[in-house]
């Protein structure tokens, strides 16, 4: 165990499942005027395309990680990964949040706004699905998952990983 480990809810807490059931209800609000009230048929199909995909895509990525490691945390008592942090680690977040609004560059306005909206809906709504999902699988295994972060001790990196308090 390190020696400055912190402990967090796993997935999130409850006022970060407000906030999510917050922003998925006003991004599906907010698409669905907008859907109803233009005549703007690539924004539409820009959202149907994105929706299905990222939620599904999203979920299974997440629940298929979460299944590795809680077979390793049955086995070894808690799950570790090996995380990059520093510069070479923010980038990728800053690359992914920008991502989304690369697309106004080089597509039809219509369609990368349809996209980011099915952005927002898709990741609110997985995250809120997999937030059941959790609470669902701690129920079977008789305690509540906590996430915990550490310094590894190597340059440049810290461990995340999951425990299961009883």
């Amino acid at each position: 165990m390190g020696e400055a480990r912190i402990l967090l809810e796993y997935p999130f807490g409850k006022r970060a499942l407000a906030l999510k059931l917050l922003v998925f209800t006003a991004a599906s609000l907010f698409y669905a005027y907008l859907a109803f009230n233009t005549r703007e048929s690539l924004f539409n199909v820009g959202f149907l395309l994105s929706f299905p995909t990222l939620t599904a895509a999203t979920l299974a990525y997440r629940i298929l990680a979460l299944s590795a490691m809680l077979g390793e945390l049955m086995e070894r008592g808690e799950a570790r990964r090996s995380r990059r942090s520093g510069l070479r680690g923010l980038a990728g977040y800053y690359l992914a949040i920008a991502s989304p609004l690369l697309l106004f560059l080089i597509a039809d306005k219509a369609l990368a706004l349809g996209i980011l909206f099915g952005l927002i809906v898709s990741l609110s709504l997985s995250d809120l699905v997999y937030y059941a999902y959790v609470r669902y699988r701690e129920a079977g295994l008789g305690g509540r998952l906590l996430a915990f972060v550490e310094p590894s001790g190597e340059g440049g990196r810290y461990v995340w990983g999951l425990t299961l308090a009883k």
